[in-house]
């Protein structure tokens, strides 16, 4: 049984450190946004986007997360922030398609 309680421990420090030490931020929120930008700019294809790009960093630098803790309460009401934005930035890594979706959704 301590070794289950110990894994599961194991567990949840990977799925909240991973995002924190991966972009280098001291906030989940922050992390996500990092992720999205970084991702939306993976994905440009023409010049205006790639200003609304230049734009998006500019802004996601001064936001700090703020941004992304918004989105996640649109996103998932009853989740804390922190919670939130931990889920979609691993939501984000396995379902790139479905975070594209989400950042054209939020765009338009």
């Amino acid at each position: 049984m301590r070794a289950l309680f110990v894994l599961l421990i194991l567990c949840v420090a990977v799925f909240v450190g991973y995002p924190l030490i991966n972009e280098s931020t001291t906030s989940e929120c922050d992390a996500f946004e990092r992720a999205a930008v970084r991702f939306a700019a993976s994905k440009a294809d023409d010049a205006s986007h790639l200003t609304d790009l230049t734009v998006g960093h500019f802004f996601q630098g001064m936001s700090q997360g703020q941004l992304a803790s918004l989105w996640v309460k649109d996103e998932y009401p009853s989740l804390p922030p922190v919670v939130g934005c931990t889920v979609l930035y691993w939501k984000g890594l396995v379902q790139p398609d479905s975070l594209k979706k989400d950042i054209k959704k939020l765009s338009s």
